[in-house]
């Protein structure tokens, strides 16, 4: 017999559920590495739910695609504005000017439901740079907000023309996940960020909520089914991490473990899930859930932008009480009151209000963009601190980080041959002042090959990498070609942010038999062994592990007092321990540290100038005081190294 959608508290408890394991993994990673499968867990139960609203509106004889939307704009879109609003609100007290006319786009972006698409073409969900975007969590509003739009519509078409809507969402749900398990491996921030390719996971959830109305849910809940689905989900929760290639394959873990909890909650009213889930304080939570989501992350993020990357516990407690506070107010009187408001009621009112409201925050975001930040409201200090030129730029021979972009091109005097190459990512390219002066000093020229996130290796790119893969591509060719047809090169300095690579999997190309970055890296060093070149390794360098030149900034913003130093506590050549067997006079590994950090303390400052413009990157005065010892190195001569800077791996 089918059944008609009805309230059942133990779902929201399950949103509870996620939700709080969203909120942990936000406030400390290392608590529960895997808590932003918490998102799929959201996808799923809104399949659930909105595909049954609209079949059975269809069934009726009473859907209305534009009542439909304009329920959803009551229901959502009010606490959405109020949170946006807040955030832009408190933005000029706190964020430095392109951190301020940042929270603007994506402020943009987020009320035409699009900041999916926009932080997929700017960063990667688990990039540094990811995490200062106060409306980052907005993505999975917006991929929730293009299915509003887009799914009704599908299923009226499959109705009306077809009558086969299982079929229908059979097909595209499949579709989906082709295309997920297809381009994750590609392009792993795509199938993250983008609806297309997470569309199978609200489907999973329509199926699910087809089989419900159909009364293909009968009897009771199964010890079985609950133990399967909690195992997964807390599998999910506990083993994935920032490393995992998600979505992908890993995806398929969460989204199945939630429709077998969902089809065992739902078969009846009693069960001892169901009990746990239907539980007043949990249920609770789950009603507070779509606003405890909004809160959370714009209270850990300002948190954080005040007091310091690494919140302690009572700092954590304060920041959930906030967002506790925020949620519980946005809960009961912006989402429940304004859902049913006179104000809101009737076909056209919802979308009325919802442009009257937006209008305001819209001029407002344009206002800010319009005058870069508002710049002038920084003190002088902090001003001139985010001035700092960040790359290195010799006429035409030009440095930096650019997403799509590699650089090729020699330094020195005009037509003279570079008998050195200088080989790797950003960390690569910030050596260059150094490199650039020591060609000045000898009269000589010298190479550089270099692109931003992409490791100095024949060839891969890693997977979750959010770059151009082409040009990573292109530019490891380039650099085998230059090293293979150029007989002036004699010596190869390879530098790179070996952590960020050490772990990752790579794409296969040119007839690679490993995937992993150490079996590619050794394989590499080997080749340029082999050719005969002197070979010069640089190890990581000393990170803060803060954004050097933005965090003295905001300091000097908000008063707080400066910072002098930093402690790098990596061992020497951690992340290259793979080239530990090869022995060949002509490989050397080196590492600056003793440079840096003398005694173990890394100072920030040089005279008047900080040495790092962000949280990994020397700017122009650090990367200055290496150039007495690159020179040394890149012309093989002896070097009296000490206990940092070893000729081998130690």
């Amino acid at each position: 017999m089918p059944k008609k959608l009805t309230y059942l508290p133990q779902l929201d408890g399950l949103r509870a559920l996620a939700v709080l394991a969203v909120v942990i993994f936000h406030s400390r990673t290392d608590w529960l590495s895997g808590g932003f499968v918490g998102v799929d867990v959201f996808f799923v139960l809104s399949g659930f739910l909105i595909t049954q609203m609209v079949v059975g509106s269809l069934e009726a004889g009473r859907f209305s695609y534009v009542d439909f939307i304009a329920g959803r704009v009551r229901r959502l879109f009010p606490a959405y504005l109020a949170m946006v609003s807040a955030c832009l609100a408190a933005a000029p007290f706190i964020l430095l000017p392109a951190e301020f006319e940042r929270l603007a786009e994506t402020a943009l972006a987020s009320l035409f439901f699009l900041s999916n698409i926009f932080f997929y073409q700017n960063l990667g969900y688990f990039d540094a740079a990811a995490e200062q975007q106060i409306l980052l969590h907005t993505w999975s509003l917006a991929v929730e907000w293009q299915f509003y739009l887009i799914f009704p519509t599908v299923l009226w078409l499959a109705f009306r023309f077809t009558g086969r809507v299982l079929i229908t969402l059979l097909l595209l749900g499949v579709t989906s996940l082709a295309l997920n398990l297809v381009m994750t491996p590609q392009d792993a921030q795509f199938t993250f960020f983008m609806f297309p390719a997470r569309a199978w996971e609200l489907i999973a959830g329509g199926l699910l909520g087809l089989a419900y109305m159909n009364g293909a849910f009968r009897g009771r809940e199964r010890h079985v089914f609950t133990a399967a689905g909690l195992l997964l989900l807390v599998a999910a929760f506990v083993f994935f991490d920032k490393s995992t290639l998600f979505p992908g394959v890993a995806a398929i873990v969460p989204v199945l473990a939630t429709v077998i909890l969902v089809y065992n909650i739902t078969q009846a009213e009693t069960g001892l899930l169901t009990s746990c889930l239907s539980w007043r304080p949990l249920v609770m939570i789950g009603k507070m859930s779509y606003s405890l989501y909004l809160w959370h992350w714009p209270v850990l993020l300002y948190a954080r932008f005040y007091f310091g990357d690494e919140l302690t516990l009572f700092q954590l407690l304060l920041c959930w009480a906030v967002t506790v506070v925020l949620s519980y107010g946005s809960w009961r009187w912006i989402e429940s009151r304004l859902r049913g408001h006179r104000w809101l009621a009737g076909k056209w009112r919802g979308y009325i209000g919802a442009v009257v409201m937006s209008v305001p925050v819209a001029v407002s975001a344009g206002m800010i963009m319009l005058h870069d930040g508002y710049e002038k409201r920084l003190p002088e200090a902090a001003q001139s601190l985010i001035a700092i030129k960040k790359w290195p730029d010799f006429g035409s021979c030009v440095t930096k980080y650019d997403k799509d972009h590699y650089y090729n091109c020699i330094l020195g005097p005009e037509g003279k041959p570079a008998t050195t190459l200088v080989w790797g990512d950003s960390h690569a390219q910030t050596l260059i002042w150094a490199i650039n002066s020591i060609a000045e000093r000898r009269g000589a020229a010298v190479r550089h090959v270099t692109k931003g996130g992409c490791p100095p290796i024949f060839y891969g790119v890693p997977v979750s990498a959010n770059i151009d893969k082409v040009a990573c591509l292109e530019s490891q060719r380039s650099a085998k070609q230059i090293i293979e047809s150029d007989p002036t090169i004699n010596t190869v300095l390879v530098a790179a942010r070996w952590p960020l690579y050490q772990l990752t999997t790579l794409t296969l190309t040119e007839n690679q038999s490993s995937n992993k970055f150490g079996d590619a890296l050794l394989a590499t060093v080997r080749q340029l062994l082999g050719l005969g070149l002197n070979v010069v390794i640089v190890d990581s360098l000393p990170e803060p592990g803060f954004d050097v030149a933005n965090v003295l900034a905001r300091r000097a913003l908000i008063g707080q007092q400066s910072i002098d130093t930093f402690v790098d506590g990596r061992p020497p050549f951690q992340s290259l321990k793979v080239l530990e067997g090869i022995e060949s006079p002509k490989l050397r590994l080196i590492r600056l540290n003793s440079t840096l950090c003398p005694d173990g303390d890394c100072p920030l400052w040089e005279k008047s100038e900080i040495r790092y413009f962000d949280s990994d990157h020397l700017a122009k005065a650090g990367a200055q005081m290496l150039i007495d010892y690159i020179d040394k190195v890149i012309v093989l001569e002896p070097v009296g190294l000490g206990s940092e800077n070893v000729v081998g791996l130690e």
